[in-house]
């Protein structure tokens, strides 16, 4: 008997699933229903139908590529929105972007910002506990206080009672009020809701009271505090 062509068989109409195929089971031909077949393929699979149909993607990377490198050449070629990195996900190019919204921001080298929405801007070892803390370059300095931040410097720290608190920059500061202001070098506050500093140099002070309560002014060389 003369064999016939499968592709001179006529056209098979919509699956049921209870139709039969011929597979290959252990060097031996066999018969199974093709439901057989799509119960082994769980929701984990998409095929390949709907994902074309769906995502151009699937079709050029399909189309052109046989490895991993391919698929990412194939797609950053045809995509414009494709972002410039490299088959481990690291940005190749500066990137332009107009708007970037994220939880928090880990910039600079070995930094980790662990708190809620706290955020390292760049420096050296800084950490940001606090929730909604940061710290703003510089190196070795830490937010424990939430709500806080330190504005450069090194070797600062914002202990967790310091909500609020914000140390200027300086060496070796230690904020532990809540609402204080540290700047300068080894200060460590002493009451929340005031500024710390080792010396202070204020330019053109009133020489007349200016009758505002607590403004400072200079009386012919004397400070003195308006009331």
């Amino acid at each position: 008997m003369a064999g016939i062509k499968i592709s001179n068989l006529p056209a098979a109409l919509a699956l049921s699933g209870s139709e039969t195929i011929a597979i290959v089971q252990s060097t031996c031909t066999k018969s199974t229903p093709v439901s057989a077949i799509a119960a082994i393929i769980t929701d984990d699979f998409v095929t390949n139908s709907q994902y074309a149909a769906t995502s151009g993607a699937w079709t050029t990377v399909n189309s052109t590529s046989a490895n991993w490198d391919g698929v990412y050449s194939s797609y950053q070629s045809t995509s414009a929105d494709f972002a410039q990195t490299d088959a481990a996900n690291c940005f190749t190019c500066t990137q332009v972007m107009t708007e970037l919204k994220v939880d928090h921001l880990e910039a600079g080298y070995i930094v980790t910002a662990t708190g809620a929405c706290a955020s390292v801007l760049g420096g050296y070892y800084n950490d940001a506990h606090g929730g909604g803390s940061a710290v703003v370059a510089g190196n070795n300095n830490d937010t424990y206080g939430s709500f806080s931040t330190i504005a450069g410097g090194q070797n600062n720290c914002i202990q967790a009672c310091g909500t609020n608190a914000f140390i200027a920059g300086g060496d070796g500061n230690i904020v532990k009020h809540s609402n204080a202001v540290a700047m300068g070098t080894c200060i460590t506050s002493v009451s929340g809701n005031m500024l710390h500093t080792a010396s202070l140099y204020a330019n053109n002070l009133p020489t007349a009271d200016p009758g505002v309560a607590g403004v400072i002014w200079n009386d012919s060389g004397d400070l003195k505090i308006s009331v």
